[in-house]
């Protein structure tokens, strides 16, 4: 199920094993820009995304973080 938010880009659908981009740094999320991951889940107000070439050891699980105007779907 799509979970639609709204972005610095407009409005954009996110579901489960979408891919985004992250378009800007964002030290408190861990990621910078160019960085890309899958999204695992996507709720009202929340997206969890487990970022590429990390692993659950790595990162201790998804990317829990309110929808930002820096990810756009790719």
């Amino acid at each position: 199920n799509e979970i639609v938010y709204t972005t610095e880009y407009g409005n954009r659908s996110f579901a489960a094993g979408d891919k985004i981009l992250f378009t800007k740094n964002d030290r408190a999320l861990g990621v910078k820009n160019g960085t890309l991951g899958t999204v695992e889940s996507a709720s009202d107000g929340k997206l969890a995304v487990i970022l590429d070439g990390s692993s659950e050891a790595d990162n201790q699980g998804p990317l829990h973080s309110p929808p930002k105007p820096t990810a756009t779907s790719t």
